[in-house]
């Protein structure tokens, strides 16, 4: 083959002439045009010829030893990885990048600068590659280092931000923000010019709306604005993150507007392709939430054509998708499909498993619209498995995610698949079916509470070191308390901006930096212990009916939708049975109704009404197959239910309340937070042997007080009735019990002594908070009235290890709280499950302090005669029921509060 020699020539005398004027070798000075050249081929996208001359370039410069030439041979590296990257090759950009990375560090210390900052491009490839674990594990690697060197604080807060983005991404909201405000604290300081200081700021506020701090939100992202510099690139990140943040409070016109702002100035002063392709999707979704997909699809189509040629996996899945999700909603169903199905492939979905997926919560949304795509079509069994593999991505996103209140955000989506599984048409009842069914039900009910069992699980099994152990506890108990401190300056009005509230927002922070590392350990050096902590495996239908269940009794298990409620029982023998209840009444209001009736006396009628309404709803449509014994898993507003005291009819005089036909007559309850979590209950072993049995504890008791009247909820006052409650609790126990009463009942002596026993019993006030369920709180001896110190919290159970049977909780509103979907009422009781205890019995409402006490008398007394606790409880009401001469003291409000959750095992 005929080629010219001169442009060699040319090249070689230039060399020459550069070389005797600098003293560079030869090798360098022709490595070094072979870069430039190649960085010429580059810019002009003629890839292949831009390698091959990296390529040159590298083999002169390996063999030499100075700084120059490595400084040089790094350089070649980089843009060869980068050349690669355009093309897609992404196995051999990380190679070329690896060698730039040891070359930086051969170089200049593993602590460099240069390393440090190339650390931070090598993620970045990760990240635009969609290997999101790949680049924040870099990232994070980078931080380390970076803070163990002087002289790189601009390095530390721009890691912080790219660190907080990666969180964000997968949905860890908790960590995102720890990072995005441990690097604030140093960027005033940092010497970031101010249009870098804009962007950092605008990345801040798109955090605090996403934890729904939107006034806060729109204030930093208003100091932002006025940094930007004149600055295009920070301009346009700031347009882009309000438009997020008007989307999240639903003002969609003022989001459409912010991104038509934000594609004018790209269009004006261009800075990347992907910057206007992201624009272009972000306007196309904004237009199709306002129902004008046929516009929000020429934006797409141009992405595409302008991205022609080009494989740009990241973005062109979410262009695909949002050309799904725009043909969903023109009734396009076939095309939908087929742009779901392209923007899962891009998002590296193969061998139909949804593990090889770079993104899960892309992918469960994918596969979630692909499953509404084949129900237009009537594709019921397509359709079916489209929302399994979107409740394995569920499951995958769960498993990245380590911080309790990001965990809770997944809630909503799996409660919404479950309904939206449940509620499909036209699919044959197979064992497949009713298998599926439950197990979305299963994973959308308690996922943070059945955790902590398998916490406690891991630690056993994987014999996980005392002292790593202990650091858990004291990192959990840091988290807790800095939590209530800063929820309490937020209570007492301290503004946000003020130093101290920084401070206790920085001891937050710090406290899951050191969860973070511990975490990572735990990964590192103790990965069963990891993969057992969280690792969710929900029991199936087959396994309630064989182990959970006893004859005669039924597991009925509720998931309430938006426009349906679902019944799924499960008998001891026979098929499970499904059914769909239209949720076409106003259920929170007729629980609110029912409630307001049941606990007053004074509203015999409202009670009348409602408990007969939610027992034709609940209870009727299986009523027929319902044995006398069954166990009730609730959700959403049906945990604030005694199911005992529904009427399953109209009574036989409205003034004799023995003739109301309570389902207490007909059936015995007990209740569970899930069919998965009762397992664990049953089956727990306690790390440590109990050294007493019962601890009972009567903070309120006077000797000299007589009057037996009052509520539990009337906080601080006298509980004349609780110390004969303890006493008859401890004569079912009389070798090994300890009764505290009156001053000596403090919260540091139940804290000191609980873990000591098999047994709890409580008698005290309690105050349920419905805005922030880990703020109830119980009430104990304190020197003053209104000492906080008396106050036992929700958050501060959580740090406690029991090796209790059973806790009885026998105050007001200890199984009131916030409800959290998902998640259920975060609850005093609730709280004491997580703490370890294997059942619980506690009221659901204000409970009357002598009633209590004799309803308490009998409970204990059947215990002791070996009867199941749900049995005793039962038996306990019906007894009281019995013994009272007066009609006025049946009414529920005296007997009905009381639920019995969990492990419902006779006492030993």
């Amino acid at each position: 083959m005929y080629f010219s020699l001169k442009p060699f020539i040319s090249l070689l005398l230039l060399t020459c002439i550069a070389t005797y004027s600098t003293g560079q070798s030869i090798s360098y000075k022709i490595a070094q045009a072979y870069q430039q050249k190649a960085d010429q081929f580059l810019e002009q996208e003629q890839f292949g010829l831009a390698l091959r001359h990296y390529h040159k370039s590298i083999k002169l410069l390996q063999n030499e030893r100075d700084s120059l030439s490595n400084l040089l041979l790094s350089e070649s590296y980089q843009k060869a990885g980068e050349a690669h990257g355009k093309k897609m090759n992404y196995d051999s950009t990380e190679w070329y990048f690896s060698k730039c990375l040891s070359t930086l560090q051969s170089l200049y210390g593993s602590n460099s600068r240069q390393s440090v900052k190339f650390m931070n491009h090598y993620a970045g490839f990760y990240a635009g590659s969609g290997d999101w674990k790949a680049s924040l594990q870099m990232r994070l690697n980078a931080l380390e280092i970076a803070e163990s060197t002087e002289g790189i604080q601009d390095l530390i807060v721009i890691l912080c931000n790219n660190i907080a983005i990666l969180y964000l991404g997968i949905k860890e909201n908790t960590f995102a923000r720890t990072y995005i405000e441990k690097g604030i604290a140093s960027l005033q300081s940092c010497g970031l010019p101010p249009h870098k200081r804009a962007i950092f700021l605008a990345n801040y506020s798109n955090i605090l709306s996403n934890d729904g701090e939107t006034e806060l939100a729109f204030e930093v992202i208003n100091k932002a604005e006025e940094l930007t510099s004149n600055n295009t690139y920070a301009i346009v990140s700031l347009l882009q993150i309000k438009a997020e943040m008007f989307r999240r409070i639903g003002d969609h016109e003022s989001s459409l507007r912010s991104e038509q702002k934000r594609l004018k100035h790209l269009l004006a002063d261009p800075i990347g392709p992907n910057d206007l392709a992201i624009a272009r999707l972000m306007l196309a979704k904004d237009l199709r939430t306002l129902g004008k997909a046929d516009k929000a699809l020429l934006q797409l189509d141009t992405i595409i054509d302008e991205f022609s040629g080009q494989q740009v996996e990241d973005i062109l899945s979410d262009v695909y998708f949002e050309k799904g999700m725009c043909n969903l909603q023109i009734s396009k169903p076939d095309k939908a499909i087929d742009f779901l199905q392209q923007s899962l492939i891009l998002n590296s979905y193969q061998n139909n498993s949804v593990k090889t997926l770079n993104r899960y919560a892309r992918g469960f949304n994918c596969f979630f619209y692909l499953a509404e795509a084949y129900r237009q079509k009537e594709a019921p069994l397509l359709a079916f498995d489209a929302y399994n593999k979107a409740d394995s991505c569920l499951i995958e996103q769960r498993k990245q995610i380590l911080v309790q209140s990001s965990k809770e955000k997944l809630g909503p989506d799996a409660l919404a698949l479950a309904e939206r599984l449940l509620s499909l048409k036209g699919m044959p009842h197979t064992i497949e079916y009713t298998e599926a069914c439950f197990r979305v039900i299963e994973h959308s009910k308690s996922l943070i509470l059945y955790e902590s069992f398998l916490s406690s699980k891991a630690t056993q099994i994987a014999e996980l070191p005392a002292e790593l152990r202990n650091h858990e506890q004291e990192v959990l108990r840091a988290i807790n308390s800095a939590q209530i401190n800063l929820s309490n300056a937020v209570e007492k009005g301290v503004p946000r901006a003020s130093a101290k509230y920084q401070r206790l927002r920085a001891r937050l922070n710090d406290a899951y930096l050191d969860f973070r590392r511990l975490t990572a350990e735990y990964k590192r050096n103790h990965p069963n212990y990891f993969r057992l902590k969280y690792d969710f495996s929900p029991v199936s239908d087959s396994y309630v009916q064989k182990k959970l269940i006893n004859d005669n009794q039924a597991l009925l298990e509720y998931l309430v939708g938006d426009s349906s409620i679902f019944i799924f029982l499960i008998p001891k023998e026979g098929a499970p049975i499904l059914k769909e209840v239209k949720k076409d009444f106003p259920l929170e209001d007729w629980v609110a109704k029912f409630r307001e009736g049941v606990s007053n006396t004074n509203k015999v009628e409202t009670y009348l009404k409602y408990a007969q309404l939610l027992y034709d709803n609940l209870i009727q449509p299986v009523a027929e197959q319902l044995p006398e014994r069954v166990i009730i898993v609730p959700d959403g507003v049906l945990g604030y239910l005694p199911f005992s005291a529904l009427l399953s009819g109209q009574p036989g005089s409205l003034g004799n309340l023995s003739t109301y036909p309570f389902l207490l007559k007909e059936h015995q309850f007990s209740y569970s937070y899930s069919a998965t979590l009762l397992k664990e209950m049953q089956d727990k072993e306690h790390r440590h042997e109990a050294e007493g049995q019962l601890l009972a504890f009567a903070p309120f008791f006077e000797e000299e007080t007589t009057t037996v009247n009052e509520q539990r909820s009337d906080v601080w006052k006298g509980l004349p009735a609780s110390g004969p409650e303890v006493q008859q609790a401890a004569s079912s126990f009389p070798d090994n019990h300890l009764i505290m009463l009156g001053k000596e009942a403090t919260k540091a002596a139940f804290l000191k002594s609980a873990a000591k026993y098999r047994f709890l019993h409580i008698a005290t006030h309690g105050q349920a908070d419905g805005r922030v369920g880990d703020y109830s709180f119980l009430v104990f001896a304190s020197p003053t009235d209104t000492s906080t110190a008396a106050r036992l919290f929700v958050r501060e159970l959580y740090n406690l290890e029991l090796n209790a049977d059973m806790v009885v909780l026998s105050a007001c509103q200890v199984g009131a709280g916030q409800l959290q979907r998902g998640e259920g009422i975060i609850s005093l009781a609730r709280a004491f499950a997580y703490a370890g205890a294997k059942s619980l019995v506690f009221p659901i409402w204000s409970v009357n302090d002598g009633k209590t006490a004799e309803l308490m008398g009998y409970f204990y007394k059947y215990l002791a005669e070996g009867a199941p606790k749900d049995e005793a409880l039962r038996s306990a009401q019906l007894k009281y029921l019995d013994q009272q001469p007066s009609n006025f003291a049946k009414h529920p409000a005296f007997w009905a509060a009381f639920s019995a959750v969990g492990d419902m095992a006779p006492i030993k």
